[in-house]
């Protein structure tokens, strides 16, 4: 019991606050990297890519605020792949009346993956810019990401995203972003960010090749990048707003197929990355993804190890009512969601459930699951 307290507890902490510390030192004790000098293009030609599957209610919004961007309108364009949609979708794209939107229908369902690799074959832009219906970008979005591809060296630029709703939920879910974009700020420091925002990022048209449908676009690219020897980066200036998430039942279920997808990822990469000597990003990647997507093993190895330690220990018995305390709260918000709407009720519940999900999207890729097609996040 000694051994499982002390490796979850270790674990624990180094997921959450070692890893991004050390990050953290890096960034202050070593300069930035640098592959080129020569600049780029000052506006690159730019290509919004987006994989729909019955959005009708918001395919609308997400033209009108393509057509508000503030980029020069002769080097942007988008195309919308419609992955079996049987709504009004297509109808909607089709009557726009922009030149610059193009519409690509897929019959059947083929997967965001498959269509997206579609997509970035009609395209002749510089940049290609993935993105998700519900995001909407701010007006100097792409500017900003498209500055960061002046130096030649970077393959991939990230932006992030900001969640617009108000609320308890909205105010957990947005304290989670803020943690991940700043690991992701120190991540990107180095040119070795480990994930790209699926709502907005941007690669080189360049180094795209075709993914397996079953790959999620968003974690494999950035491996993808480093390994033909670029710079994935991150642009918090460049920023989509969603609304917060639907239903706990909803999110969970989103958790537990990312995380499925995201281990996939990392056991078709992390070999190649150490064979071809990127050991430093195989180390982030093995700290920021794997070691997460594990964490309701470290709390199950901590607690179990709390419970004998609270018997030997007025230290144990601390902990193990801090951690009582916290399930308490955690519960309560189950329980009786719309009394317990503070921030201190959401937040313990919130992990729990991402923990959960992570560990089962864990299980269902041992299992043998892959996720291609899924439906749209609700709104």
């Amino acid at each position: 019991m000694e051994v499982a307290f002390c490796l979850g507890l270790v674990s624990l902490l180094y997921c959450y606050g070692g890893y991004p510390l050390l990050l953290w030192l890096l960034c202050r004790t070593m300069l930035k990297d640098a592959r080129h000098d020569a600049p780029g293009a000052e506006h690159p030609s730019v290509a919004v890519l987006l994989s729909v599957h019955n959005e009708e209610c918001r395919v609308h919004s997400k033209i009108n605020n393509f057509q508000a961007l503030d980029y020069p309108r002769d080097k942007l364009e988008f195309w919308i792949g419609l992955d079996g949609s049987s709504d009004g979708t297509e109808q909607l794209v089709r009557s726009c009346g922009d030149e610059r939107i193009h519409c690509l229908a897929v019959a059947g369902r083929s997967g965001k993956t498959a269509v997206l690799n579609r997509l970035a074959k009609r395209t002749g832009a510089e940049i290609l810019v993935f993105t998700d219906a519900n995001a909407m970008f701010r007006r100097e979005a792409l500017r900003e990401l498209a500055a960061v591809f002046r130096d030649p060296g970077v393959g991939l630029v990230s932006g992030r995203t900001v969640v617009r709703a108000e609320g308890g939920a909205a105010e957990v879910e947005g304290a989670y972003y803020r943690y991940e974009n700043w690991v992701k700020v120190q991540e990107g420091v180095r040119g070795h960010l480990t994930g790209a925002d699926g709502a907005i990022y941007g690669m080189r048209r360049s180094l795209h090749e075709d993914l397996q449908p079953e790959l999620i676009n968003d974690f494999a690219h950035p491996c993808h990048v480093i390994l033909r020897g670029y710079w994935a980066r991150f642009a918090p200036a460049a920023i989509a707003e969603e609304d917060a998430a639907g239903t706990a039942g909803q999110e969970f279920q989103r958790q537990t197929r990312m995380s499925a997808q995201g281990v996939y990822v990392y056991s078709r990469y992390i070999g190649r990355l150490v064979r071809a000597g990127h050991w430093r990003f195989a180390w982030m990647l093995t700290s920021h993804k794997l070691a997460r997507w594990l964490g309701l093993v470290w709390m199950l190895l901590l607690g179990a190890g709390t419970v004998e330690l609270a018997g030997r220990s007025p230290w144990g018995g601390l902990l193990l009512a801090l951690e009582t305390g916290l399930l308490a709260l955690a519960a309560a918000a189950a329980l009786f969601p719309n009394r317990a709407k503070s921030v201190v009720f959401r937040l313990p519940l919130y992990l729990i459930l991402v923990h959960l999900a992570y560990l089962r999207g864990v299980l269902k890729f041992l299992a043998g699951e892959r996720y291609v097609t899924w439906e749209p996040r609700a709104g």
